[in-house]
């Protein structure tokens, strides 16, 4: 159990970081929550973008692939995608991505090309990480809101920040919470009280409920902190452990008649959809 002066300066800090940040903790809350079935939402709302004109019965190859790069290669308007991802379920489109260039460029904006699996047609396209709130850039704006701000690079650093500073808050929240080393301080530091007094159950329920939900909070936290500030955890990680160097996937040697030969998965324009080939 934490004492004295230092539990004096603990309690301020958790005080501060909590006054400081306690909007963006819930601003990052409800994106977060939204973007979790982001693909199912966005599906929903954008049938005519995101649904396939009818469900693959067979599994999507290699020749539906290289049909599509040949086609939007071919194509003035369109040309030779960046990233090529795949469809997510039996009625999902692939979506070809490719870098916005002049004053709309900014990290993690592309422009997105819906191409359905059957009929090899481009359903439409939209620009990825332009904000708007229309039904097509609905789900895009709330992950880039989630991700950065808005703000691309400046926006990713707060956010990266911001998953730091609440890994911090949560473990200095578990020091005081900490209770003396006996059967009735313990179970006192898990149960939510009144006794007539709102403001005594405001805190025994956020010492209780902060229990419970820290272990959530410390993977959550620590996540966003390396997914948008990787070079910051890393040496710490390091310092500790052994880590492998980053490896970049590329797209495997031409196939005969130009069109390459599909391999391996990585990032893309759109995360957690599995590109294939065009530059990897």
């Amino acid at each position: 159990m934490v004492s004295g002066r230092l539990r004096t300066v603990l309690i301020k800090v958790h005080l501060y970081i909590g006054l400081s940040f306690g909007l963006l903790f819930v601003l990052l809350g409800l994106t977060g929550t939204a973007i979790a079935w982001r693909d199912e939402l966005d599906a929903a709302l954008n049938p005519e973008l995101l649904v396939s004109s009818a469900p693959a019965r067979i599994p999507v190859g290699g020749p539906s692939i290289d049909a599509i790069y040949r086609k939007l290669s071919a194509d003035p308007h369109y040309g030779r995608p960046n990233t090529l991802m795949l469809p997510m379920h039996e009625d999902g489109v692939f979506i070809a991505a490719y870098p916005i260039k002049g004053p709309a460029a900014s990290p993690g904006r592309s422009r997105q090309v819906m191409i359905d699996p059957i009929t090899l047609e481009v359903k439409g396209e939209r620009l990825w990480g332009v904000p708007g709130l229309s039904r097509a850039q609905l789900l895009p704006t709330l992950f880039h809101l989630h991700r950065y701000l808005l703000t691309g690079d400046t926006g990713k650093t707060i956010i990266g920040m911001t998953g730091m500073v609440i890994l911090i808050s949560v473990i200095v929240g578990l020091a005081l919470w900490w209770p003396k080393m006996n059967k009735r301080s313990w179970l006192q530091s898990v149960r939510i009280t009144h006794g007539g007094s709102w403001s005594r159950f405001n805190f025994s329920l956020h010492r209780a409920g902060g229990l419970f939900i820290a272990p959530v909070m410390l993977v959550s936290a620590f996540s966003g902190w390396y997914l948008n500030l990787p070079k910051w955890v890393t040496p710490l990680i390091s310092s500790v452990m052994t880590v492998s160097p980053p490896v970049k996937h590329q797209s495997g040697p031409a196939a005969p008649g130009g069109a390459p030969r599909w391999a391996g998965r990585g990032g893309g324009g759109a995360p957690r959809r599995a590109p294939a080939g065009a530059g990897g």
